[in-house]
């Protein structure tokens, strides 16, 4: 083995190992202006997203398979859609992902009520288990009183 492909194995092996995370983290630590200036972009990424209607749940990895379709009908009943960044994501993808759910987190919960994300969670779960079963129609609490 060359000696130039010695420091590719060194890091894949770290990558795998369980602290790997710790260990790449120290190695490509992104500079704290950088980490501001990352995190303004995604905040403001976040406000436009919300102004327009077009929210994003952005996540990274292999996504788990949905035969049913669940997932993606969930998505569309509370007007979002997925945003997935590959299998590999480096720490200013991280900063950009945690930024930009601070913003969408808080306006879910102002719009859908408080604790949306575990609510998603248990109607996903029910209807993966009874597939047939319709969408019941969503509640927003930003409408107007002449809307409710």
């Amino acid at each position: 083995m060359r000696p130039k492909h010695i420091h590719l194995l060194i890091l894949t092996t770290l990558c795998v190992s369980a602290r790997a995370e710790e260990v790449v983290t120290v190695w490509l630590k992104t500079p704290p202006d950088v980490v501001a200036e990352i995190q303004k972009s995604a905040k403001d990424q976040a406000v436009w997203d919300i102004a327009h209607d077009s929210i994003k749940v952005i996540g990274f990895g292999l996504p788990i398979g949905d035969e049913s379709g669940s997932y993606e009908k969930l998505l569309r009943k509370y007007h979002l859609t997925d945003e997935n960044l590959g299998c590999v994501v480096n720490e200013r993808d991280e900063i950009k992902m945690r930024a930009y759910r601070e913003v969408v987190d808080a306006e879910l919960d102002r719009k859908f009520g408080k604790d949306f994300w575990k609510r998603f969670d248990a109607e996903l779960k029910s209807m993966r288990s009874e597939p047939n079963k319709p969408l019941q129609p969503i509640a927003r609490t930003d409408r107007a009183p002449a809307e409710r």
